[in-house]
């Protein structure tokens, strides 16, 4: 008995061993990969601003001139709202990220509106509805999602 509760002991302590290495191997990499993250996700979400907006309507850095809403109408989470201007004068406002509901999940979305009121379009950047049935708001396998583009509300 008294061999058997060593080997349980002796076991528990390599895993703990081995979750202790584990986790600290998971912290340094995150941390050493962490400035890297941050920068591939400011590119991913301006390469999906500039499919709304074209890089030559702004000259303003979208990433510092940015404000945050809180509005259950747009998503139950905080709003960024990334203002686009040219010469100091308003272009369009980025919403992001916008939550509607989903069937499986919120369903996270990117709006611009034009200063004139008018949708600068509408992409998706995160979803998790079934194949098949969540096609039309995926837009790399349907361009349903591209016809918001120019509607307003005296144009709907």
């Amino acid at each position: 008995m008294v061999k058997l509760n060593r080997n349980i002991f002796i076991s528990a302590a390599i895993l703990g061993i081995f979750g202790i290495l584990g986790a600290a191997l998971v912290a340094f990499t995150w941390n050493a990969t962490a400035e890297r993250i941050a920068l591939n996700q400011q590119q991913a979400f301006l390469c999906n601003v500039f499919k709304l907006i074209r890089r030559d309507q702004i000259d303003n850095d979208l990433l510092t001139d940015v404000i945050t809403i809180r509005s259950p109408a747009l998503s139950k989470s905080p709003v960024q709202v990334y203002r686009a201007r040219k010469q100091g004068k308003p272009v369009s406002v980025i919403f992001s990220p916008v939550e509607g509901p989903g069937y499986a999940s919120p369903i996270k979305m990117m709006v611009a509106v034009r200063a004139n009121g008018v949708l600068g379009g509408v992409r998706i950047l995160s979803h998790m509805e079934t194949p098949g049935l969540g096609d039309k708001i995926d837009e790399s396998r349907s361009d349903w999602i591209l016809g918001f583009e120019g509607k307003s509300l005296q144009n709907p």
